[in-house]
């Protein structure tokens, strides 16, 4: 899954897709890197950004995505929407039917808010749904998120989580529209993150539907280069798909060991990290 951020305050590509010629040699780079799905996202849920409110999301995902000249090329992949709100996804996903999309869809909710207006729009146009592990209680206090934290052992804490969302959606006959996202840096200290991260092959491992693993150039990995020497924007991201890459490629070795044969997802702003892990591997035992 490739990222593409229609957003002037993302931390990580800020202003980089609403210009067209930096938007073709993204969809040029996922393209020759195997992408098969693009992430579009026109809100940043940081927390050190505001909410923008649905109108302002809907007016960039109209003037940057649907009125884009790079939008017939974006529609030969897979698409997923990275949208906490219902009525978006709803509006976002009636278009793509209009336009003849026929391929995958998926909404990506980073929200963590199961309510009945996300089973509407699940059903209506048959999506598969990223559920993300989050501690917040309603949409509202989504970019909260960062000091709603929960009690006990990180691990068990999204695990248990996971077998509760896994059960509501196999009631509902949609276990095989649910994609578990353990939602690295939402609602999570560094330290639980790095600890998450240690765990990750074994929390794949048992969970009973597709997982999506994003941790691309989060806030938690940056910290870890940044704190050492003043960098810009360019080499910071560099240095932390490296360090993605390590991770990756330790991975989806363990998972390989496991046998594990469960799709796995992986959400990445450069896919140029697999190549990379690839090589990482020969170092790791």
């Amino acid at each position: 899954m490739g990222v593409i951020n229609l957003t002037p305050n993302s931390f990580s590509d800020p202003h980089k897709h609403l210009v067209v010629e930096s938007l073709i040699k993204t969809v040029d780079h996922l393209r020759s890197h195997q992408v098969e799905i693009l992430d579009i996202g026109a809100e940043s849920s940081a927390p050190m950004n505001r909410e923008i409110g649905p109108e302002q999301e809907w007016q960039r995902l109209e003037q940057y995505f649907f009125n884009s000249p790079q939008l017939q090329r974006m529609l030969e992949f897979d698409l997923s929407l990275d949208s906490f709100r219902p009525e978006t996804a709803g509006a976002f996903f009636k278009k793509l039917r209009e336009l003849g999309h026929n391929r995958r869809q998926i909404w990506n909710d980073v929200s963590g808010v199961l309510d009945e207006q996300t089973f509407e729009v699940i059903a209506e146009y048959e999506l598969e749904y990223v559920y993300c592990h989050n501690e917040v209680k309603t949409r509202q206090d989504l970019f909260k998120h960062a000091s709603l934290r929960g009690e006990g052992d990180i691990f068990n804490r999204v695990l248990g989580d996971a077998s509760r969302v896994v059960d509501l959606f196999t009631r509902r006959g949609l276990k095989d529209r649910l994609i578990f996202d353990p939602c690295f840096g939402f609602s999570k200290s560094s330290e639980e993150n790095y600890a998450l991260l240690k765990e990750c092959a074994r929390l794949v491992v048992s969970i009973d539907v597709t997982c999506l693993i994003g941790i691309s150039r989060k806030s938690f990995l940056r910290s870890l280069v940044s704190a050492r020497e003043e960098l810009s924007t360019e080499q910071l991201n560099e240095q932390t798909d490296v360090l993605q890459a390590i991770f990756l490629a330790d991975l989806v070795r363990e998972l390989s060991s496991n046998a594990h044969r469960q799709e796995l997802i992986v959400r990445l702003h450069d896919p140029a990290c697999f190549a990379l892990s690839k090589q990482s591997q020969i170092f790791l035992k």
